[in-house]
């Protein structure tokens, strides 16, 4: 007898916080991504991280050092927390800004199409990342993994460093 699908709205109760989750947009070993926006809202311009705690210490520990260090860095372009809760003993949700993609990305579509990205592009990204690691340093925080995945673009069109859970 198969189970019926649990929606995430219903089963964290997002809509008591104001909030309203759309479809999955990403998943991996360190949880799932949805879309998700504020209620009365027209735009789906946030994300919510969805980590279930039953995972290994170590997960447990790089969520709870990612939020507290998303807290503390407010830059352009480190991608923005917006509030994280439990809503029971086995599962935490972190609520972001939205990204339109990653670097990762936008790299393999320029490969595909046998492109590279122009001189102004990566001078535009490179700029922008070097700015943000600078903040970050300044604020004595090592990212320890960076890559391109970890790089996203915000709605904006602007780099979006995320994926604190390694960091010091």
């Amino acid at each position: 007898m198969r189970r019926a699908k649990v929606n995430i709205n219903d089963r964290f109760n997002f809509k008591s916080r104001g909030y309203v989750v759309g479809e999955l947009i990403d998943a991996g070993a360190f949880g799932k991504v949805y879309e998700c926006k504020r209620i009365g809202a027209a735009d789906w311009d946030l994300a919510v991280k969805h980590v279930e705690l039953s995972a290994s210490e170590a997960q447990i520990i790089g969520v709870d050092a990612e939020i507290k260090i998303l807290m503390q860095l407010k830059h352009p372009y480190i991608i923005k927390y917006v509030e994280s809760f439990t809503p029971d003993n086995y599962n935490i949700c972190v609520i972001m800004e939205m990204a339109s993609g990653n670097l990762r990305d936008i790299l393999k579509e320029k490969k595909e199409k046998q492109e590279r990205l122009t001189e102004h592009e990566a001078l535009v990204y490179f700029s922008q990342i070097v700015q943000a690691m600078s903040f970050i340093h300044s604020n004595n925080v090592i990212h320890r993994d960076i890559k391109p995945e970890n790089i996203l673009i915000g709605l904006d069109g602007k780099v979006k460093i995320c994926d604190f859970g390694v960091s010091r």
